[in-house]
């Protein structure tokens, strides 16, 4: 699909600029996509599925920030 998106950059590229911008987009998510905060917080802890477990040692977005462990349902 490199016509329809031709400024699309690699994958390495990508995991660069993913660190050097996380702490921004995460202030405008803060401040711009979430809602009021009403004082009561819920946290789900389901696990979600990123990738299969064979390339998670290949995975560079969130090197040094998530860790992968085990939850309470396995």
């Amino acid at each position: 699909m490199k016509g329809e998106f031709p400024d699309t950059v690699s994958y390495n590229r990508f995991t660069e600029l993913v660190g050097q911008n996380l702490i921004d987009m995460s202030l405008f998510l803060k401040t711009c996509c979430l809602g009021e905060s009403r004082g009561i917080s819920f946290v789900d802890s389901t696990p979600v599925r990123v990738c299969k477990p064979k390339r998670i040692r290949n995975d560079k977005v969130s090197k040094g920030i998530a860790n992968t462990d085990k939850s309470t349902i396995g």
